[in-house]
């Protein structure tokens, strides 16, 4: 049996029942790819069905305003997926177009790199289009005992060809999402199922007990770490105090608490938080400070709740609220 009969065998038999998997509208399909990117399925399946009970088309999509799109992204991260989507269901509805039947063309489109222009096309269009991100990576460089590191050329040439090759018997719709589900499944990072695997008997890495040996990674740098102290305003009718107006580019659109840079007399500390990026991380003192006359927008809980807010704010806000109502109603 070939790679690509036992792979789609296998898929046609354990898949999943997600939601985006009964359907082939390129629309849906594109909006699950990005929501998936850099993020758990079972973190995005809740995200997707609220986006698609609220945008259930493309020209509806398009239709909405930033501030609607970046709330129903909060806590995905990654903003400038969510701001791209926006850019290109524009441009589609703008130009009075549907959207494209290609690789080629889907790759055109803002936010859209060869990956998720190959995945759109074969799984909607069965373009036979190989479609290679992080889990192919490891599936292919195990499978074949791959020696040259990530991020090298000889790496992914040897894939793309592996892939090409398999991709030419294979049912385009099927093969693509049959090697997303082994790699999200199987051959995952950490702990893979081996015994399980339809590939098992070939695979290079388990025949010399090396699969968490690939792929072969080079040293990474850590995030810099930054300090920061972040201010909770509460004016006399207990709302909370939000700015839009910082120099932070990946999280532009977003409220966020003030950042302030000398602590004030009246500065009470109410806790610290850490929120890691995948370029950064901050170490936050969170204080609260009495005092309505700063030049925010001052909000209540109701409105705060439907607002665009950074999560590394969100989160401690939720607790500071809570304390507070419990506070209050003990007293």
């Amino acid at each position: 049996m070939t790679v690509t009969s036992a792979l789609q065998d296998w898929f046609l038999i354990h898949q999943r029942p997600l939601p985006f998997r009964t359907t082939k509208d390129p629309y849906r399909i594109w909006i699950s790819e990005i929501m998936a990117q850099q993020t758990q399925i079972d973190t995005m399946l809740p995200y997707y069905a609220r986006w698609m009970a609220k945008w259930p088309t493309l020209d509806a999509l398009a239709l909405a305003s930033d501030e609607e799109l970046l709330k129903a992204w909060e806590g995905l991260g990654y903003y400038t997926r969510v701001r791209n989507i926006a850019k290109a269901a524009r441009f589609l509805h703008d130009q009075q177009r549907s959207f494209p039947t290609t690789a080629e063309a889907i790759s055109t489109l803002p936010g859209i790199g060869p990956y998720t222009a190959a995945a759109i096309a074969s799984i909607c269009f069965d373009e036979k289009a190989v479609a290679i991100d992080g889990n192919v990576y490891r599936v292919v460089s195990r499978f074949l005992g791959l020696n040259s590191p990530l991020g090298s050329s000889a790496l992914k040439n040897d894939i793309h060809a592996a892939m090409t090759a398999w991709m030419s018997s294979a049912t385009p719709s099927i093969f693509t999402q049959a090697m997303m589900e082994l790699g999200a499944l199987v051959c995952t990072p950490k702990k893979p199922t081996c015994e399980v695997c339809p590939l098992m008997t070939s695979c290079q890495a388990r025949a010399q007990d090396k699969v968490l040996d690939y792929p072969v990674k080079t040293a990474t740098k850590k995030s810099p770490v930054q300090t920061k102290h972040i201010a909770i305003y509460r004016n006399e009718h207990g709302q909370i105090a939000l700015t839009d107006q910082h120099e932070d580019t990946l999280l532009k659109g977003f409220y966020r608490l003030p950042e302030i840079t000398v602590l004030p007399e009246n500065a009470n500390p109410v806790g610290t938080a850490k929120h890691v990026f995948s370029h950064r991380v901050w170490e936050m003192t969170f204080v609260l400070i009495n005092d309505g006359s700063q030049p925010f927008r001052y909000v209540d809980p109701i409105t705060l709740d439907h607002l665009p807010v950074i999560t590394a704010h969100r989160r401690f806000l939720a607790q500071f609220i809570t304390k507070s109502v419990s506070s209050t109603t003990s007293v």
